[in-house]
């Protein structure tokens, strides 16, 4: 899917992630893991508890904050997190999610370079997640889906 005249950002532009050294929360030591997994198992059963016909409005409310994650919610990606490893890249902050371009601009030249009939730039929804406390734990996601993990009872 080409992208004629739209001017996309590049893979990774303007993502940075932050130093979370004042908590725990993102900790990839392996004595973290157990609790992450158990964060995560208790995101996907309460999702899953929301997926009820005839929704309460709470439940409701609920199930839709959920399917709208916002960059600086905690999420968790919902087609791998149940792995018996724990998924660990697929549980963190949001940083944001986009339609970008799926190879930098150099990587595309030079591939245009070699294949000067092939002009299909193809371009993805990209989701970007910081997984680790270290501002360069980052993933960048493709073909996802995450939800948010509720951290405001307020808001229901």
């Amino acid at each position: 899917m080409t992208e004629i005249g739209i001017a996309l950002p590049q893979p990774w532009e303007g993502i940075n992630g932050t130093a979370r050294d004042s908590d725990d929360l993102l900790s990839l030591e392996e004595e973290a893991m157990p609790r992450r997994r158990r964060m995560v198992m208790m995101a996907l059963l309460l999702r899953k508890a929301t997926l009820v016909g005839n929704q309460a409005p709470v439940v409701r409310s609920m199930y839709e904050r959920m399917s709208d994650p916002q960059p600086g919610d905690l999420v968790v990606e919902t087609t791998t997190s149940w792995r018996p490893d724990g998924g660990y890249r697929g549980f963190g902050i949001l940083l944001g999610h986009r339609r970008e371009w799926c190879t930098k601009d150099e990587a595309w030249a030079a591939y245009l370079a070699e294949n000067p009939d092939d002009d299909e730039r193809l371009a993805d929804h990209y989701w970007y997640i910081q997984y680790g406390p270290g501002e360069r734990d980052i993933s960048r996601w493709e073909d996802c889906r995450f939800i948010a993990v509720p951290d405001d009872p307020s808001a229901f």
